[in-house]
């Protein structure tokens, strides 16, 4: 099973960009893409997918808590990047992204496991959840 990316951006630009590096870098990769919270979530739902790894724009504690996300940021400061990790970020870009840099991220998470705030584990190997983590 392929890998699945979702990208929240609301920048048409800069989520293009980051889409384009996802598939270069994983190139069986799935990738979904909304430009705010509302409609990631519904394309979420209607496409009943769970992404292996978010990448989303801004500090969205309520995302880090149900997901693996990685921040991305225009402008990052020490205490930004902090508060991040603090938060339950898995990583911190800062945009533009770069090539290498997305690469070391998907090789390092690919590395740990994931455990969520609700008890949930996402293995590594791709996006499955256990169903009977409770």
């Amino acid at each position: 099973m392929a890998n699945c990316y979702l990208v929240v951006d609301d920048s048409e630009p800069e989520g293009a960009a980051i889409e384009r590096l996802l598939r270069k870098v994983d190139p069986a990769a799935d990738v979904v893409r909304a430009k705010g919270a509302r409609e990631a979530l519904e394309v979420l739902e209607a496409t009943r997918t769970v992404p292996w790894l978010t990448f989303i724009e801004g500090e969205r504690q309520q995302w880090l808590e149900k997901a693996p996300v990685a921040m991305l940021s225009r402008e990052m400061d020490g205490r930004s990047v902090v508060t991040s990790y603090r938060l339950g970020a898995c990583a911190v870009l800062t945009k533009p992204v770069r090539p290498y840099e997305l690469r070391e991220t998907l090789r390092d998470f690919a590395k740990k496991p994931v455990v969520m705030a609700a008890g949930s584990v996402m293995t590594q190997s791709g996006p499955e959840r256990e169903q009977n983590a409770a």
